[in-house]
């Protein structure tokens, strides 16, 4: 039991160190592509979305620009110009409504300077405009053309230097968001390359782990086995000399009948032959107690039979015990494959929410244009992995599924091959068991049968005297001594049976053995 209790740490530890380098794994890739997505997100929630209001205020600005400058034409109706009028408002609301949400997105000090210079450069603009060009008014009376100079010159320059920080403010963001983009690429290689890493090494850990655990175990088993083999050994020898001293006593047997032959001839001659007679009773009596010698010995050979044939019986459900846990353990790691299967639904779903995210970035790069081409590729190759990892982890499924189907079967054919052969040895064990017991049960009746001779032989001794009574006494003994010869020839019949079959059982035993060390 010390060794299955050790087999059982050594398969449990190696199956920890495996969960413990697959959490290794799992959370360098959580991290990672936390990281990832945090880059992404910035990319997505801030940097685009900036970019997109400074285009839009950009364009709103130079609007604004062709308003004025179409208020200055001639030939305007009024309702031409009342519409000029408003649009150019309207832009210049715009263009404060978008740069302020743009501001809301900004989070470096660079962005802020350049905000505020912005901010400074088109309230000049502003007063500028709003003072020195009274023809951006509804209600304007005056003559437009005298004001295309303040137009073209002095509003044109503050205008240009507002947009030139429009013009740095989208360049900064480009800028930037390149960066972040890049970064998140950075970050995404070296996850990788730690994740591919930490992999090789559990993996060669693992493998090593694997190989000194998995020969340290067969060892043990192998011992157990060469134990099993040992006392199978022992079993075949007590066989044998059971088998010779069944011999020995069916030879005293006959002896002891050839015996019994020359006193009933005897009789016929009793009155002539009484110091004969005396002679071979005490003869006989020697002979019974060689006998019973012999008896004892085969007393207590049974004793030991009946104890080895318990050892093997012990053996024997000690070993279908083991079989059993190791069934257990494999069922153990048939549940193992049914979570790695579990976690193979799980990168499914992942794979979806991918092909998801690139479906959106794809339509984000759409709506950039120009822009956005270059994110465009991104998610496309993105989208393209994802596809690749739903492939894989459909095949890893269905390679999990048949190696589970596989390994079942085969956990189940060795499960019955196992306990038939375990309760083919019970059942031959007890029926030894119980031929041992009732040699036991006839060595003893074979005993006390020797003893009545032996007080038969000492009392012809003591009767020669008497040879009127003597005779009937001799003739019930001779006839008690015959029956008791044909009870030990039949008994010793029957242990030479008895070996044949415990040699049986040892042959089986073996078989038993060799479909073990097979299974190894």
């Amino acid at each position: 039991m010390n060794i299955f209790r050790k087999i059982n740490i050594q398969v449990f530890s190696l199956v920890f160190i495996l969960i413990l380098f697959q959490v290794i794994i799992s959370t360098l890739s959580y991290f990672s592509i936390k990281s990832v997505n945090t880059g992404l997100e910035s990319v997505f929630q801030k940097r685009l979305p900036s970019i997109d209001n400074l285009v839009q205020a950009d364009r709103d600005f130079q609007q604004a620009l062709v308003a004025e400058r179409t208020l200055l034409m001639d030939g305007l109706s009024e309702k031409d110009y009342e519409f000029l009028v408003k649009d150019y408002d309207k832009n210049r609301k715009q263009v404060i409504d978008r740069f302020n949400n743009f501001a809301k997105l900004a989070s470096t000090d660079e962005e802020r300077k350049l905000i505020e210079s912005f901010k400074e450069k088109y309230e000049a603009w502003g007063k500028y405009s709003d003072k020195s060009l009274p023809f951006l008014k509804a209600g304007f009376s005056g003559v437009r053309k005298d004001y295309i100079g303040n137009s073209l010159k002095d509003a044109s320059h503050l205008f240009e230097d507002s947009r030139g920080v429009l013009d740095a403010l989208q360049e900064f963001i480009l800028n930037y968001a390149d960066k972040e983009f890049e970064s998140a690429q950075d970050t995404y290689k070296a996850s990788v390359e730690k994740i591919v890493l930490s992999l090789l090494i559990g993996l060669l850990i693992s493998g090593v782990l694997s190989f000194f655990i998995v020969r340290n175990i067969t060892k043990k088993i192998s011992f157990a086995v060469n134990t099993i083999n040992d006392n199978k050994n022992d079993l075949n020898n007590i066989s044998e000399n059971l088998s010779e001293k069944s011999t020995e006593l069916s030879s005293i047997a006959q002896e002891q009948s050839s015996s019994v032959e020359e006193t009933s001839s005897s009789l016929h001659e009793i009155s002539q032959m009484v110091k004969k007679n005396t002679d071979i009773a005490v003869s006989s009596a020697d002979m019974v107690g060689s006998g019973k010698t012999q008896l004892s010995e085969g007393i207590k050979l049974i004793f030991k039979l009946a104890e080895r044939i318990k050892a093997v019986n012990q053996a024997s459900q000690e070993l279908g015990r083991s079989v059993d846990e190791n069934h257990t353990r494999l069922s153990d790691i048939l549940g193992v494959f049914n979570e790695i299967q579990n976690k193979t639904s799980v990168i499914n779903d992942i794979v979806f929410q991918t092909k998801l995210l690139s479906f959106n970035a794809s339509v984000e790069a759409a709506r950039a244009g120009e822009h956005g081409k270059g994110f465009s590729v991104v998610a496309e190759e993105i989208g393209g992995l994802a596809q690749q990892s739903g492939k894989s982890a459909n095949e890893i499924s269905t390679e999990l599924n048949n190696s589970f189907g596989s390994i079942s079967g085969i956990i189940q054919r060795s499960k019955d091959e196992v306990f038939a052969g375990v309760n083919n040895n019970k059942t031959l064990i007890e029926e030894c068991l119980s031929l041992s017991l009732e040699c036991e049960t006839v060595l003893q009746k074979i005993n006390t049968m020797f003893e009545t001779i032996s007080s038969s032989s000492n009392e012809i001794a003591h009767a020669s005297k008497e040879q009127s009574v003597g005779v009937e006494e001799i003739n019930s003994a001779v006839q008690e001594i015959n029956d008791s010869n044909q009870v030990t020839a039949q008994r010793s019949n029957e242990v030479e049976s008895l070996s044949r079959n415990i040699h049986n059982v040892s042959e089986l035993l073996s078989k038993s053995v060799e479909e073990l060390n097979k299974m190894i």
